[in-house]
């Protein structure tokens, strides 16, 4: 009984709250007494902006503009309960608006018209399944948009042809699985393009090419089998690229073909990655890090993969971080690059094969943290031993020739075996006939007169014996 009482109070409070809330919502006269506002200051001293933070109050439709301090430089609606966006009413000095994580399934074209000075909109895990063409069309202002793991499976060729600003823009999580052609050439100042988790298996040749500012683009996740190295030579700047977690099987001379600015390189859980061939990064000058790393397939790394990545006439590289923890790798090759000398590397577990030809990583500096893990899987007497801890004598190789010969002595120890018995058996064989050799004369007799022989009886000579 006294549980049903507390029940109900409970329930009558929770309800005269939230018609105290919508009270406010919709007569406050001021958004600051239900939601956080911060005051920040402008260029100048007088000057005063707000920045209102109304994230996770349970808001079904935008508050009003008239609630709105004069001068709200950003507006957080995130993780609400909105579900449409009207056209919302006009702000002159709004720069971010943030309606992530809520559940838009419907914008109107016209909602943003009335925020010209919008530089960020973040709209990012909605479920928005299309947009109109004109939805941002008064944004000249806006310098970055995010459109993050909605239902969008494609967008108006021209929906960015008034963002002449815009340096930032993710469509990840989206099931594009294909990227029109003109979609993005209009975008001439972009810089940072993720395309991640889209499903997309190819990229249209020349995609990039108005792109002259793109740095960075993403396509972790997908569904590429080869990099889509003519689409993103397009981009001429482009200086990172991130292809994580697509079934490439092999990197090879043509993955990274005239992509000479490249600073950025990651490669990391790759399913089906298993070779790196010769002359992969080659000529990549301006490579600083490369990350390769759990990858489990990943076996080998040839030994003339990185070549040409040294500068000719200084004889240095950039490349300063190489991360290959936890793939297949048992080898290394020494030359490949000047390893020592690298800012960092990352060896730890691999199986590694502890001979000669991995014994130079005892002489690399390596910060203190990445030698724990760094063990020998083979040969057998090394398992689990700490590299750096194992003696130069005990790094062992047994090159192809000793490998022969040691074979080649095997097969002739058993031959010589073979005889040796083979002889024992004739002269035990020859000794026993010899020292038997009256007894197996009468064998051989008593064999032949057992065989067609004629018998003679002696006759009674005297009567009495008959």
């Amino acid at each position: 009984m006294m549980t049903e009482m507390r029940l109900k109070a409970l329930l009558v409070t929770m309800v005269l709250w939230m018609c105290v809330f919508a009270k406010a919502i919709r007569g406050a006269d001021n958004i600051c007494t239900f939601c956080s506002c911060t005051t920040v200051t402008g260029k100048s001293v007088v000057e005063t902006f707000v920045n209102v933070n109304c994230s996770r109050k349970n808001i079904e439709i935008p508050p009003s503009g008239a609630l709105w301090p004069s001068k709200t430089l950003s507006m957080d609606l995130s993780f609400n309960s909105i579900n449409v966006i009207n056209v919302l009413e006009n702000n002159n000095f709004l720069k971010y608006l943030n309606l992530s994580s809520n559940n838009i399934s419907l914008i109107e074209y016209q909602a943003f018209n009335e925020l010209p000075a919008l530089q960020k909109l973040c709209l990012k895990n909605n479920s928005l399944g299309d947009l109109h063409q004109d939805i941002f069309k008064m944004l000249n202002n806006l310098e970055t948009l995010d459109l993050s793991f909605n239902k969008l499976k494609s967008l108006p060729e021209y929906i960015f042809k008034e963002q002449k600003k815009l340096t930032y823009l993710t469509l990840a999580g989206n099931p594009f699985r294909n990227i029109p052609s003109d979609l993005l050439r209009p975008l001439k100042y972009l810089e940072y393009l993720d395309l991640s988790l889209t499903g997309n298996y190819f990229l249209t040749p020349g995609l990039f090419h108005e792109l002259t500012w793109l740095k960075v683009v993403k396509l972790t996740k997908n569904e590429f089998q080869d990099v889509p190295t003519v689409a993103l030579r397009s981009a001429e700047e482009l200086e990172e690229i991130y292809l994580d977690e697509n079934p490439i099987t092999e990197l090879n001379l043509k993955s990274f073909t005239g992509l000479q600015k490249i600073r950025i390189i990651s490669l990391s859980n790759m399913p089906v990655l298993g070779y790196v061939d010769e002359l992969t990064f080659s000529k990549l000058r301006h490579l600083e890090f490369l990350n390769l790393h759990s990858n489990p397939q990943l076996e080998v790394i040839h030994a003339l993969a990185f070549k040409g990545i040294l500068d000719p006439k200084s004889n240095q590289m950039r490349l300063n971080n190489v991360n290959l923890r936890n793939n297949s790798l048992n080898t290394l090759y020494e030359d490949a690059l000047p390893w020592c000398k690298l800012e960092t590397l990352d060896l730890r577990d691999n199986p590694w094969n502890c001979d000669c030809k991995l014994k130079w990583i005892k002489n690399c500096n390596m910060k203190e943290e990445l030698k724990d893990l760094l063990l020998c899987h083979a040969p057998e007497n090394l398992r689990s031993n700490v590299i750096m801890t194992v003696p130069e004598d005990q790094f062992i190789c047994h090159s192809k020739e000793s490998h022969w010969r040691e074979m080649h002595n095997r097969i002739v120890r058993s031959i010589i075996i073979g005889i040796i018995c083979v002889i024992s058996f004739i002269l035990v064989f020859a000794s026993l006939t010899y020292f038997k050799r009256d007894k197996i004369m009468e064998w051989w007799l008593a064999k032949r007169r057992g065989s067609g022989a004629v018998y003679y009886v002696k006759a009674k000579s005297f009567p009495e014996d008959i």
